[in-house]
């Protein structure tokens, strides 16, 4: 639970976000975008944002203009075999993960009041009492 909505952000957040900074196309990517998950996805996010979105999938392309944004999607051969590696692959090294900078956890913004809807709505469902990390 703490992962989706302390590191990850949900998509109510996210529609708060596109609220507060108005672009001309929001752009919602790294989520799992199906056919069975798009609509709740969109509901959600339209619960704080009602400007101009698309969700992102591969091979997507937006055509930006001063006058206007374009959506289309890329036309490519998926039959095709992979390059062949010219190296063998390397295992990541642990100890240089770098963390959170104070600069990059100053800028969060939690929006506690959306996501505590996600808290009690699980906890609606499951019978559980998770709390929603220094919230109330």
């Amino acid at each position: 639970m703490s992962l989706c909505t302390q590191v990850h952000t949900s998509p109510a957040q996210f529609g708060k976000v596109m609220s507060l900074t108005k672009p001309r196309m929001a752009v919602a990517y790294h989520f799992f975008n199906d056919w069975d998950t798009v609509p709740e996805q969109t509901a959600e996010i339209a619960k704080t944002y009602d400007g101009p979105l698309s969700l992102a999938t591969d091979y997507m392309v937006w055509n930006v203009t001063k006058d206007d944004i374009r959506l289309r999607m890329a036309v490519n051969d998926e039959d095709i075999w992979p390059q062949t590696a010219l190296a063998p692959k390397l295992d990541p090294d642990a100890s240089l993960r770098i963390g959170f900078t104070d600069f990059m956890l100053s800028g969060r913004e939690p929006f506690d009041e959306v996501v505590q809807k996600i808290y009690d709505d699980i906890n609606d469902e499951y019978g559980t009492d998770y709390e929603l990390p220094g919230g109330k």
